[in-house]
């Protein structure tokens, strides 16, 4: 089972990597990219960017750029993640 971080809000946790233990608004502030890696990215973990942590990361970053690999990347996980179906991390290059 691989594992899940979630973040159903900015204050939610990385559990994983570089900035283990800092809040998703954290991250944002040091490095917005790495956010956009890990979603596109990870394959060891599903990073799991609820719809709500969205709608903050809009309002309070709005310059933060979510493109459509971004985008189907998140709703894939989300998909995956509702489904607990953790055995492996879905690809987001694969569709």
């Amino acid at each position: 089972m691989a594992p899940v971080c979630t973040f159903e809000t900015i204050e939610d946790q990385f559990n994983f990597g570089r900035y283990k233990g800092l809040s998703l608004a954290d991250v944002l502030d040091i490095n917005p990219s790495y956010l956009d890696w890990c979603v596109k990215h990870c394959s060891a973990i599903l990073v799991v960017l609820f719809d709500y942590a969205v709608f903050q990361i809009k309002e309070v970053y709005p310059e933060f750029y979510m493109d459509k690999l971004f985008e189907s990347a998140r709703v894939r996980a989300i998909e995956h993640h509702q489904r607990g179906d953790w055995g492996e991390v879905p690809d987001p290059f694969a569709y």
